[in-house]
């Protein structure tokens, strides 16, 4: 468990932390969260505010992967 938590954070495996790779977890991670506050009706999440936090959380991990189909 504690070796797929570490990858979750770095470039490659065993390699350095990634920092992009580090914010977009944590932009889903809080997405995700805010999700399911908004399901049980402790409040209303706007979309205007979800959606860019979903984007901006999914680009930064994808950012890694486009960048290798181009080389």
């Amino acid at each position: 468990m504690k070796n797929f938590i570490n990858d979750l954070f770095r470039e490659r495996k065993g390699g350095k932390i990634s920092s992009k790779k580090f914010w977009g977890n944590i932009f889903l991670i809080l997405c995700g969260v805010t999700f399911v506050i908004d399901g049980f009706n402790f409040y209303n999440v706007s979309k205007d505010l979800f959606n860019p936090t979903l984007v901006a959380g999914c680009t930064l991990i994808g950012l890694r992967t486009i960048g290798g189909m181009f080389k």
